[in-house]
């Protein structure tokens, strides 16, 4: 705006300077100066009455192309997959642990995969059978199976669980992908065993039925799925174990169990 009123001012002096000199009061000052000097003059001193520019400040970002090569603020993540076993899904097929609770949360029918975390080994081969087999004996006594234990003098007034070499196959291939002759035999000096019908027994007055609290999963990149936890009597209950680690391994649509050690 000041600018304006000198170059306003600055027009009249010469206004009067050039009608002193001879100039028609009529003519235009534009005529003696050249059409373009108001237009010249208009566009030079035409600023806004602060004399910076305005202009809108975006705020810097990264575009489509800068984000595509950093990742943007996401960095990638761990290549394993980890579920705590609460949140997310297992990687254990639906109820391969803990499988039934009753009603007051306690385990009442914990299931055979439970108990193949009962011992500690470093390969399948060395699974404690005793505790394995602890509470698994569904066959039916005979009175000749009365006889023999009592021949040995086994304790006959306890629960009495019986196993076929045959069953017993049967749930260390499902678990272990072996047989009994492929074991180390480690606990099976506890049993009693009939030669003859090639059967083991096992006496006891209660149960050794834990449950699992698990802790974390991981998938490892060979595929195997490490499962990190504790064993406790009741799902509410306290720790009686420390941390272990089980690794198992998916066979024939099946995971079977490779070791079970105390957690490093």
């Amino acid at each position: 705006m000041k600018k304006r009123i000198i170059v306003t001012m600055l027009a009249l002096l010469l206004t009067v300077a050039f009608t002193s000199c001879g100039g028609t009061k009529g003519e235009s000052f534009s005529a003696i100066f050249g059409a373009n000097w108001e237009m010249d003059v208009e566009e030079t001193f035409n600023e806004p009455e602060t004399g910076e520019l305005e202009k809108d400040v975006q705020p810097e970002t990264n575009g489509p192309e800068e984000d595509a090569q950093t990742g943007g603020n996401t960095p990638e993540g761990d290549s394993q997959s980890v579920n705590t076993g609460e949140n997310g899904e297992s990687y254990l097929p639906e109820d391969f642990l803990n499988p039934s609770e009753d009603e007051e949360g306690s385990v009442f029918a914990p299931g055979l995969a439970n108990a193949c975390l009962y011992s500690l080994y470093d390969s399948p081969e060395a699974v404690d059978l005793y505790e394995l087999f602890y509470g698994e004996g569904l066959l039916e006594l005979t009175e000749e199976d009365r006889k023999f234990l009592e021949e040995q003098g086994a304790m006959v007034d306890l629960d009495i669980m019986k196993f076929t070499v045959e069953e017993m196959n049967r749930v260390l291939q499902e678990y272990f992908g072996l047989t009994l002759a492929e074991t180390e035999g480690a606990g099976l000096e506890k049993f009693y065993h009939n030669e003859e019908t090639d059967t083991y027994y096992l006496m006891h007055s209660d149960s050794n039925d834990k449950y699992i609290n698990i802790l974390e999963e991981k998938k490892n990149p060979d595929g195997t799925v490490e499962l990190h936890y504790t064993l406790r009597e009741l799902p509410e209950g306290e720790d009686v174990s420390g941390e272990r680690t089980a690794v198992l391994k998916e066979v024939d649509g099946r995971y079977i169990f490779c070791s079970n050690r105390e957690a490093e």
